[in-house]
């Protein structure tokens, strides 16, 4: 009795299994390219900079051909046709997909039975329709220009701020009130996350279902989140510990009890090189009131960074890894472009962030009266 309870348990685990197998999905893309020569394809994901991963590759016949495989999550990914020249882009998931275009206009390829990809288009539709707005706001601004028009340079210029205000909303709203989507994140990451805020982008990122929680997208989000959490206005600002211009490590912490402008920037950044008179004279009127300013730079050629320090006449503390936009101190404040800067106050606490010209001087003069 006792073996054929265990051969019954057996059996079930066994059908269990079967049944598991069974159910698990994959994907199978059909294409018909009209116009392609016959040569190779691939399908590849690979998400915000990562490295991209081959998921399944074909010879296609009469620019028709077909690719398989399995994806954890819904997720961007790229048909490459022949040498990397052409591609089609859309949202992949493990579901029958259907691909068409023609080899001379692959922009306008039809991707049909992905429902992700569906969202991503109905979306990316009123996008197209924001941004044509403020393309044409942009012509009637330049004619306006021309003509030296101030009326109308001012009307289209509020016009277009007022649409691109409209599309962050419109976008925004999607992203709360679709929080089982990845099209959601990918939306966030890629169109909104340079244009919010904090507490809005912490509210879209902590609504999400716990369904996407193992999209990338989410996590990279959730990262950015905690990154800006932590280089908020009022906490303490992270150590910064890097090799100086002499080679020598150079420490943020050394500097306490002063007012210190941690300028992030490097030597082929032209807004950055833009801004740096404007840093040199915020230097020069508060230097001897307890004011100091810590370069960093984004550069990865030492010769091109000492000299811009030469050239451009910044004569304050400079620290870089040389990395690029690798630059640990840059993962540490969450940088994602340059100029940047960060102002703390005799304590090391974030008091100020991205002060630009009058703005710097003018909180300077709050701090230091």
């Amino acid at each position: 009795m006792k073996k054929l309870f265990l051969i019954l348990i057996l059996v079930i685990i066994g059908f269990g299994l079967q049944a598991q197998k069974k159910s698990v999905k994959s994907f199978t893309i059909n294409a018909n390219i009209k116009g392609l020569k016959d040569t190779k394809v691939k399908v590849v994901i690979g998400n915000q900079g990562d490295k991209p991963k081959v998921l399944d590759s074909a010879v296609s016949k009469a620019g028709i051909f077909q690719l398989k495989g399995k994806v954890p999550f819904p997720d961007v990914c790229k048909i490459i046709l022949g040498n990397n020249d052409k591609q089609i882009s859309f949202f992949l998931e493990n579901t029958d997909i259907y691909v068409a275009a023609k080899i001379d206009s692959l922009d306008k390829a039809t991707v049909n039975g992905c429902k992700t990809q569906d969202e991503f288009k109905k979306v990316t539709s009123q996008i197209n329709v924001f941004s044509y707005l403020q393309n044409e706001c942009e012509t009637k601004y330049k004619e306006a220009q021309v003509k030296n028009d101030v009326k109308n340079m001012e009307l289209y210029d509020s016009i277009s701020t007022a649409v691109f205000n409209r599309q962050i909303n419109y976008l925004c709203k999607f992203a709360l009130e679709n929080n089982s989507s990845v099209v959601s994140p990918y939306l966030v990451l890629t169109q909104l996350i340079y244009y919010i805020d904090l507490p809005m982008l912490d509210s879209i990122t902590k609504n999400f279902d716990k369904s996407i929680f193992s999209s990338p997208y989410v996590k990279q989000l959730q990262e950015r989140v905690t990154v800006l959490k932590r280089t908020d206005i009022g906490m303490p600002a992270p150590e910064i510990a890097m090799a100086d211009s002499a080679g020598n490590i150079f420490k943020l912490s050394s500097m306490k009890g002063k007012y210190v402008l941690i300028d992030f920037w490097a030597s082929w950044c032209s807004p950055c090189r833009k801004e740096n008179p404007n840093v040199v004279a915020a230097y020069q009127l508060f230097k001897d009131k307890g004011f100091d300013i810590l370069g960093v730079s984004f550069d990865q050629k030492r010769a091109n960074w000492i000299k811009a320090i030469k050239d451009d006449n910044l004569v304050w503390h400079h620290v870089s890894d040389l990395q690029g936009w690798g630059n640990e101190a840059g993962k540490i404040y969450g940088i994602n472009s340059i100029p940047h800067s960060v102002l703390i106050d005799k304590n090391g606490i974030i008091v100020a962030k991205n002060l630009r010209g009058e703005e710097l001087v003018k909180k300077l003069s709050e701090l230091m009266p």
